[in-house]
């Protein structure tokens, strides 16, 4: 290892400026999965997570009473089987002799990275078998605004809501809507966020993310448009066994409020190799929802 320590390291300011990070790219799950935040688990790793299915019922013509039907709000199980972690060592030696880290800077960096390996891996549900064909198979240099619109209506025959639609896109993709020049004026949007921020409110319907942690999953995917309920995302901490906890110096949990984004840190020192270990870790699982509401896009 090669750290160097400041003497005045303060352990929240690792976890809350790695949560900040993580959380900034981790944002578009607030709009993309039904999340279940920060949930103790007693005795299983399985979490019921509510959901809600895309309405397919008709409406029902009133003849004189009400025939009252029933209303459900499902759950389907997510385990919490994921558990990936960055970790922060340092010896006696660089703890006294290199005072010239920021710490801050640390912590950010490593919650990038566990964000974008999190993210990741929880995009690797995004499969011709969980979610069906393909609504657009062609290349970046051909998608333009006139595609997005058929996906919108490949959308609205496919009944969602107009609440809670997002589309997301490789970076790849995301140039190229940045160059539609139906898009992305500042004068046709009514803000200069895109020019300023290289930031789109909406499109079409859509809140709109671009993102470099799409996986191609084997099936060259390159984006998606969802609704909601498409993935069912769960955080939970994996509480230290109470010897465990003892043998630690400091165990610590934080939550970020708007996307349910836990993280841990446990720091805990080695007399035989005169170092102090300490990991920044998120607990976590996901599963499919919806198979209705994804719509897969893909390069050929």
């Amino acid at each position: 290892m090669a750290n160097t320590i400041s003497s005045d390291l303060q352990v929240n300011t690792v976890l809350r400026s790695a949560l900040r990070a993580m959380s900034a790219r981790v944002l578009p799950l607030k709009e993309l999965c039904t999340s279940f935040r920060d949930v103790p688990l007693n005795g299983t790793d399985i979490v019921a997570v509510p959901f809600y299915p895309l309405e397919t019922a008709a409406s029902t013509n009133f003849n004189g009473t009400y025939a009252m039907g029933n209303t459900t709000t499902n759950s389907r199980p997510v385990t919490i089987n994921k558990r990936k972690y960055q970790s922060l060592g340092v010896t006696s030696s660089e703890w006294n002799r290199q005072p010239n880290v920021d710490w801050e800077m640390l912590g950010k960096i490593k919650g990038e990275k566990l964000a974008a390996d999190v993210v990741a891996d929880i995009f690797s549900i995004v499969t011709n078998a969980n979610y069906g064909a393909a609504t657009y198979t062609g290349a970046a240099t051909a998608f333009d605004t006139d595609d997005i619109i058929d996906i919108r209506a490949a959308a609205m025959v496919a009944n969602w809501p107009d609440d809670g639609r997002t589309l997301i896109l490789d970076s790849t993709f995301d140039a190229h809507v940045f160059k539609d020049t139906k898009i992305t004026p500042a004068y046709a949007l009514g803000s200069d966020g895109v020019i300023i921020g290289g930031q789109l409110p909406r499109v079409l319907g859509f809140n709109y993310a671009g993102s470099a942690l799409i996986p191609a999953n084997g099936e060259n995917l390159v984006g998606f448009a969802l609704y909601r309920s498409a993935i069912l995302t769960a955080f939970s901490p994996v509480t230290p066994e109470p010897s465990v906890m003892a043998s630690l110096n400091r165990y610590e949990v934080m939550t970020d409020p708007v996307t349910g984004l836990t993280l841990e840190y446990r720091e805990w020192g080695n007399p035989d190799t005169d170092s102090c270990s300490r990991v920044i870790e998120c607990n976590y699982g996901y599963a499919k929802g919806d198979g209705a509401a994804l719509l897969r896009i893909v390069t050929p």
